[in-house]
């Protein structure tokens, strides 16, 4: 049972990669203003939520993540 967390943890860590490698459209290992915004607009559409985030919103929420 140890072993499936294990591999569980791995294939979640590999998606989060793959999701954060999507967004980080200038390759510099973290994520600016501009790609946050493109990566909020991306979930909100396919969670088919009618919003659309501006720059200055993203920048709000990661002021209140951070």
């Amino acid at each position: 049972m140890l072993q499936s967390k294990s591999l569980q943890d791995e294939m979640l860590r590999n998606y989060i990669e793959t999701v954060f490698n999507r967004y980080d459209t200038d390759r510099n290992g973290s994520l600016d203003v501009r790609e946050m915004t493109l990566f909020f607009n991306d979930l909100f559409r396919t969670l088919e939520i009618n919003i659309t985030v501006t720059d200055k919103e993203s920048m709000e929420a990661i002021r209140t993540i951070d």
